[in-house]
């Protein structure tokens, strides 16, 4: 298995709007690419002092898997197929 993590934050007032922007439209999107090797996506949500941090990591079957997803940014694959 392979996955790729994305950090993302926003303000405490913007919390809301911003989790669900991604749970109804952006991870939608994602999976409905029907991308090979493809198992899933998480969201998670934490309060901080500051800000709000959200996380999603998508799990694909392999590294392989991965580069088909995120194209030719060989940036965003690092070792053991983890992208962040």
């Amino acid at each position: 298995m392979s996955r790729i993590t994305w950090h993302g934050w926003t303000t405490h007032a913007n919390a809301d709007v911003y989790e669900e922007l991604l749970a109804t439209d952006i991870l939608v999107e994602i999976a409905a690419k029907r991308v090979p090797g493809y198992h899933g996506i998480e969201l998670l949500r934490r309060e901080h002092d500051s800000d709000m941090n959200f996380i999603t990591m998508t799990t694909f079957e392999s590294e392989d898997d991965v580069r088909a997803f995120v194209g030719d940014d060989s940036r965003a694959v690092g070792r053991e197929g983890v992208a962040s």
